[in-house]
């Protein structure tokens, strides 16, 4: 018993590991062969070459996890109006402290937006076609299945997943605005940021391990990004 338990966790660390290159190296890969021309390309072109590379990395992940998804899905079609309403109560306590957050980090420091958020409103200008479902959909997908899902297994604590799994969602979103090492340690304000993604990842965790559904996690990240865009899209239009 003991064995096929560790046998099994051994299986998930694996799936991890695998679940982390695809993440980090997939679509670099499958878009190596146009590396050269690609700011070069039609907009439309590239779009869909950025949009179809990372929905190979979400098919991917839905292959390696397929069993722990179907169990979910099933589930969440059974409970969804159970999972939902809870989960949207996480929510909204993760959003009013990321607001909470992200107002002290300006009224003290006097910054602006996280850098990943203005990267992700530099790309909506430049490259709509592809930022709308990416952020919108596939991104949020994504995310859950290598944030959360991955750890389901190897973390079964559920004070250490949430712990674990928010402060690994929080970091990898901060770190994504720098562009070396250095400059994580130079610009302390921007650091701060990462308070206010783990208000967001401590309500997704909450909600996923009250839940034990993946789909409940989607769902918000799903709701959250949609709901961010649309206000970014609104106030460009104003």
């Amino acid at each position: 018993m003991i064995m096929n338990k560790l046998l099994e966790w051994l299986k998930y660390v694996a799936f991890l590991i695998i679940t982390v290159f695809v993440y980090e190296f997939l679509q670099t890969i499958l878009l190596l062969p146009f590396m050269k021309v690609l700011n070069d390309l039609p907009l439309i072109i590239k779009s869909l070459l950025l949009l179809i590379s990372e929905s190979c990395i979400l098919i991917v992940l839905f292959i390696i996890y397929h069993k722990l998804i179907i169990e979910n899905f099933k589930d969440f079609k059974t409970n969804w109006k159970k999972y939902i309403p809870k989960g949207i109560a996480y929510w909204v306590i993760g959003f009013i402290g990321m607001g909470v957050v992200n107002i002290l980090i300006n009224i003290t420091l006097g910054t602006g937006v996280a850098e990943n958020e203005a990267l992700n409103r530099e790309i909506i200008t430049k490259l709509p076609l592809y930022a709308i479902p990416a952020i919108a959909l596939i991104g949020p997908m994504i995310e859950e299945i290598v944030f959360r899902l991955s750890f389901r297994k190897i973390l079964p604590n559920k004070f250490l997943f949430i712990v674990v799994t928010s402060i690994i969602f929080a970091s990898v979103h901060m770190i994504a605005s720098f562009n070396s090492i250095s400059e994580i340690f130079t610009n302390i304000p921007e650091l701060l940021h990462v308070l206010s993604y783990l208000c967001l990842a401590l309500s997704f965790a909450f909600a996923y391990r009250d839940t034990d559904n993946i789909f409940t996690t989607m769902f918000l990240h799903i709701m959250h990004n949609t709901y961010c865009l649309i206000l970014i899209i609104v106030t460009f239009l104003g």
